[in-house]
């Protein structure tokens, strides 16, 4: 009992006169056994670890390349062009956007108005930030519809939208308007450079709106609504059908399939059987 309390004392006493962080008690009942003892440094708080990062991203930016440290708000046209260079030598793609982003607000001067557009619909798409890139494009082909880069940017307006598409028995809004803007390549003789791979686009696309038409027609079908579900096979032959020959087949398929269930048959085990079908080549 008397050993314990003497090591507490000497404890207490260590630490009152501010003895570092390492440091050993002896006990003196056995000169031997020694015991080491570790006290942990205090943590530093939130705050101010913020303040060392703010402090070491301060002294960063005053030593990379010249760097204006403003943000970008503080910034004017001048100090965010020379920013913007830094980094894109870098490739700094997020904050290059978002110099592009400000420059685009201020520069009043057409032609590098248009060619900022460009890059910085380029920069989206390069990131996968495809609603934005395809909006950019647009309007750029909009804007600029006989500039040089107007076919480079419509086709890049197509690709960027085609890859927001959905599945087909979901929101059709995207492939709606791939088709319209493939529309307008594809009507435009000059444009070859990107055509094939439109072409392709615009097939794909049609083929879809196919398929979710079809979804739409099984969806009434199988449900017993056979006049809505005529209605869908002939909007089918009358509109999708003059551009896609090679659905003729089906859409016969789904007749067939209407007329069997007026004769009688269950719908349900109709459309059942016709899915258990191979398909045709």
């Amino acid at each position: 009992m008397q050993n314990k309390l003497l090591l507490l004392g000497m404890f207490t006493s260590l630490i009152a006169n501010g003895v570092g962080n390492n440091f050993k008690l002896v006990d003196k009942s056995n000169q031997t056994n020694q015991v080491n003892i570790k006290i942990k440094p205090i943590k530093k708080s939130r705050k101010q670890k913020r303040k060392e990062r703010q402090r070491k991203k301060q002294f960063t930016n005053q030593h990379s390349d010249g760097l204006i440290v403003k943000s970008i708000r503080e910034q004017d046209v001048h100090e965010l062009k020379h920013n913007l260079e830094i980094y894109l030598k870098y490739q700094n793609e997020e904050l290059s956007i978002k110099y592009l982003e400000a420059l685009i607000a201020l520069i009043t001067d057409f032609v590098e108005m248009r060619d900022l557009r460009l890059q910085l619909a380029d920069l989206y798409f390069k990131n996968e930030r495809y609603d934005k890139a395809g909006s950019v494009y647009t309007e750029y082909y909009e804007a600029y519809p006989g500039y040089m880069s107007a076919e480079y940017a419509l086709s890049q307006a197509i690709i960027s939208k085609y890859k927001q598409t959905r599945a087909c028995d979901q929101d059709t809004a995207v492939t709606l308007e791939v088709i319209e803007l493939s529309k307008q390549y594809l009507q435009n003789k000059a444009y070859l450079k990107y055509r094939k791979q439109i072409q392709d686009l615009f097939q794909a696309c049609n083929s879809q709106m196919f398929e979710s038409e079809v979804q739409v027609f099984e969806h009434y079908f199988k449900h017993g609504y056979l006049k809505a579900a005529q209605r869908r096979v002939d909007y089918m032959r009358e509109k999708m059908l003059p551009k896609q020959p090679d659905i003729k087949s089906r859409i016969d398929d789904l007749q067939e399939l209407v007329n069997q269930s007026l004769a009688g048959k269950n719908p349900l085990k109709l459309l059942k059987a016709y899915h258990r079908l191979p398909a045709k080549q």
